[in-house]
């Protein structure tokens, strides 16, 4: 925000990375509970969640609308 102040507290814990896709107007959040979201960034509203096999590392948003993220799953 240009005053510098936080506009949404997302309820994502542990969060541990996160990136604006391509439009501007969504943020996508990883962190270590196998989950990926993506938020309306204007309103803080949770647009949808995707599952994933490991921990959620990393995310990069790309052209397109594409989202890309990067995960582990500890080996057994």
């Amino acid at each position: 925000a240009e005053t510098g102040k936080a506009r949404h507290v997302l309820p994502h814990v542990g969060l541990v990375a996160g990136c604006f896709l391509a439009d501007g107007r969504r943020l996508a959040t990883t962190c270590g509970d196998h989950v990926v979201r993506v938020w309306d960034a204007g309103s803080g509203e949770r647009l949808f969640s995707l599952d994933a096999p490991g921990d959620l590392l990393a995310c990069d948003a790309r052209p397109g609308g594409f989202l890309a993220t990067g995960s582990f799953t500890s080996p057994t």
